[in-house]
């Protein structure tokens, strides 16, 4: 770009100069009609001199017709001819002349006047087609001076709008990370206050019986501090690597759903939950830990959110194995995809219990598998599910490690 301008501004001061030498030629094509004078005046003086009127006055006019023509920038480009023809009648002017030389010398002088009048067009012919020229080189400069301009500004608007995403992911990472120091402080402070609390109520307990129910608090307090760890954790690994790692293996994905439905059921005793599982086993290579944690997300979303009844399928789709979740009430496309960000959750459900992390790992450990993670709306109805692509399903009978 600055190549350009730089470019553009020496084809300017070559411009300047040439406009110059076109000023120049124009004054010498205006004093053609210095030379008309000179025929005019020696007319003059020879009708005068007939009339027995030529004075002094009419000679020195003369005379300095002549002079001037003599200095004019235009006298130059006469032929030799002609500037030696008006050399020769301004040393004859010095002396008086007859009435009949005047006459003469007219006569002698005239094609001096047409050779400087048709020099004179030739010189305006040039100078118009010279000013047409410029006129163009200076149109189309001036186009390119626009648009290098518009680039810049072009250039300029995109480095602002860079800088301003920069500066927008920078400032989302930090509210990022100090909202999840938030919920890291409140999530773990209430299970670490009762794991505190019920151990110390097991030490002191009077009997085994007592001893043996704070122990079983405890150890609830405990699993639901892990698994808030669990949590964050894997949404550290999204934040530094992109990505969760996984340690696949052989395991029967029923026996996996069944484990998941088994903490559901001890945690919503009022949800109803049934299952549709296939008869033979189905195995698949997986992280059995993290299937595990995400299914259980989408059983406990259904549970805390729904109307009170829950369907757990696990279905055999030819190129794939779907785990289905279907619980009541409905919602739209767009609502359940937006549920699916990070923190999301739905103006109704603020109040309730949890951070809006469930369904975004949900569809991570999915992706992670190879497989996906959506919603499918049904009349009355809502259907979240995790995909696991046919490769790393088998349903034939064969050894696998637990699922729960």
């Amino acid at each position: 770009m600055l190549l350009l301008l730089l470019a553009y501004g020496a084809f300017g001061l070559y411009t300047l100069s040439r406009v110059r030498e076109s000023i120049g030629e124009a004054e010498r094509a205006d004093t053609a009609y210095q030379y008309s004078q000179v025929v005019r005046s020696l007319y003059r003086a020879s009708v005068a001199c007939y009339q027995g009127r030529l004075d002094e006055k009419l000679r020195t006019e003369v005379k300095n017709r002549v002079l001037l023509a003599m200095e004019s920038v235009s006298f130059q480009d006469l032929s030799r001819e002609s500037q030696e023809l008006l050399r020769r009648l301004a040393g004859v002017l010095r002396r008086p002349l007859s009435c009949a030389e005047y006459a003469a010398w007219a006569e002698r002088v005239f094609p001096v006047q047409v050779e400087a009048v048709e020099h004179s067009n030739w010189l305006r012919a040039r100078i118009k087609a010279q000013l047409y020229v410029y006129q163009r080189s200076l149109l189309f400069g001036l186009g390119l001076l626009f648009l290098a301009a518009a680039a810049i500004l072009y250039l300029l608007d995109r480095l602002r709008k860079t800088q301003e995403a920069q500066i927008q992911a920078l400032e989302g990472e930090s509210r990022f990370k100090t909202r999840l120091l938030g919920l890291v402080a409140h999530e773990l402070r209430t299970p670490l206050a009762a794991v505190a609390g019920f151990a110390e109520l097991a030490a002191r307990a009077p009997d085994e019986r007592t001893r043996a129910r704070h122990l079983e608090s405890l150890s609830v307090a405990s699993r639901r501090m892990r698994a808030a760890l669990h949590t964050f954790l894997d949404l550290h690994r999204l934040e530094t690597t992109g990505g969760i790692a996984t340690e696949p293996e052989p395991v029967d994905l029923r026996v996996l759903a069944r484990g998941a439905l088994e903490i559901a059921r001890g945690a919503f005793p009022a949800t109803e939950f049934t299952e549709e599982l296939p008869a033979a086993p189905v195995v698949a290579m997986v992280d059995k830990n993290r299937l595990a944690h995400a299914l259980l997300n989408l059983l406990e979303n259904a549970a805390k959110y729904g109307g009170g009844r829950v369907r757990f399928r696990l279905a055999d789709r030819g190129e794939a194995c779907r785990f289905e979740v279907e619980s009541e009430g409905e919602l739209s496309q767009e609502v359940a995809e937006r549920l699916f960000a990070p923190f999301s959750r739905l103006p109704e459900h603020r109040g309730q219990e949890g951070w809006g992390l469930g369904l975004s790992l949900v569809r991570e450990v999915a992706e992670a598998h190879g497989g996906r993670a959506g919603f499918e709306g049904r009349e009355g109805a809502t259907v979240f599910f995790v995909e696991l692509p046919r490769s790393a399903c088998d349903s034939r009978p064969g050894e696998a490690a637990p699922g729960g």
